[in-house]
């Protein structure tokens, strides 16, 4: 979505005090960040697809530019959000919580490439929390 306007466009408008950084800023990428609030969320069944999906009801969403004072304000009835999940098969500090002692095991002990040398002191952590536990 482009949300810049042209000075041309601005002065056929008749608006000719635009900020600067709104006509011809379609170099300038600001983030946004997002806020959904919702009176009620129910899960989608998508089957074994890795992915996981939530009907959200009656809400708004708001979307707030860094550094900027407005923001964008929408209202809905139904919301479908889509959140991925992480891959089962790499390891990584979240979802260490989630894999069996065998991917664990191996993760904390370096047999097996786990990535990175944070996930490997994750999974050490973690085993010694599993196996401190019946103690």
């Amino acid at each position: 979505m482009n949300n810049t306007i042209d000075s041309e466009t601005a002065e056929q408008i008749g608006i000719s005090d635009i900020p600067k950084d709104i006509i011809n800023s379609g170099a300038k990428d600001i983030s946004k960040d997002t806020i959904t609030l919702a009176k009620r969320a129910e899960q989608v069944d998508t089957g074994n697809s890795g992915v996981t999906q939530l009907d959200l009801f009656q809400g708004r969403r708001y979307e707030v530019g860094a550094g900027s004072l407005k923001y964008n304000q929408v209202a809905f009835d139904r919301y479908r959000i889509t959140l991925t999940e992480s891959s089962q098969e790499v390891i990584t500090e979240d979802n260490i919580e989630t894999q069996k002692i065998g991917p664990l095991w191996q993760a904390a002990t370096s047999i097996s490439p786990s990535g990175t040398n944070s996930a490997m002191r994750a999974a050490q952590g973690e085993l010694g929390y599993r196996l401190a536990l019946p103690c």
